[in-house]
């Protein structure tokens, strides 16, 4: 299947990214996988995979394919969503129900779930030039921070609309971090850094 990329579980299913598309493998309580199953809706390369409510998203380049949990196999189940950039990084948000950050070459783009059509969209988008994230959590606060490629933390207060150096604030070796790829991650209360 060509190397993997990602892996995601969903209450049914084992999904794994691959160079050569995604496949499946149905999963039962207390068992292993008998087999993997092509998905023949996702025959791109898999760069990144989340399953967010009863959704899988798919992440190819620019594209994300959403794949229903409950039949990803079924002939137009799934739909395509372009952000328009080289896709980092997706993170769904741990305070909003129903929105995912997917964090791209130029900045960040906001997906929301519209639960009376039963579809993803595209919500808004941040272009920022050399805004890169690789990695992404939200504090109490709601605030983004994102890791950002090839080094440093950004906070990011979500202003789609002309955003400006007050909406993005950099951190990097001269606030004391290490050189290096940046990751942060929310643990409990707390935000932690590492590099």
């Amino acid at each position: 299947p060509g190397g993997v990329r990602a892996v995601a579980t969903t209450a049914t299913s084992l999904f794994v990214g691959t160079d050569s598309g995604l496949f499946l493998a149905p999963m039962r309580a207390g068992s292993l996988p008998g087999r993997f199953d092509y998905v023949p809706s996702a025959r791109e390369p898999v760069s990144h995979l989340r399953a967010v409510g009863n959704d899988l998203l798919v992440a190819s380049e620019t594209r994300i394919r959403i794949l229903p949990d409950g039949n990803p196999l079924a002939p137009g189940s799934s739909y395509v969503l372009d952000v328009g950039s080289r896709i980092e990084t997706i993170y769904p948000s741990s305070l909003e129900q129903g929105v995912v950050w997917v964090g791209v070459g130029d900045g960040l783009v906001r997906l929301a779930f519209n639960s009376l059509i039963a579809r993803w969209s595209v919500t808004g988008s941040m272009a920022i030039e050399g805004l890169r994230p690789d990695a992404m959590a939200e504090d109490a606060d709601g605030m983004l921070w994102a890791g950002l490629w090839p080094q440093g933390v950004a906070r990011i207060a979500w202003s789609p609309a002309g955003a400006s150096m007050e909406t993005v604030r950099r951190f990097g070796q001269d606030d004391g971090l290490s050189a290096g790829m940046m990751q942060p991650v929310r643990a409990g209360d707390e935000l932690l850094v590492w590099g």
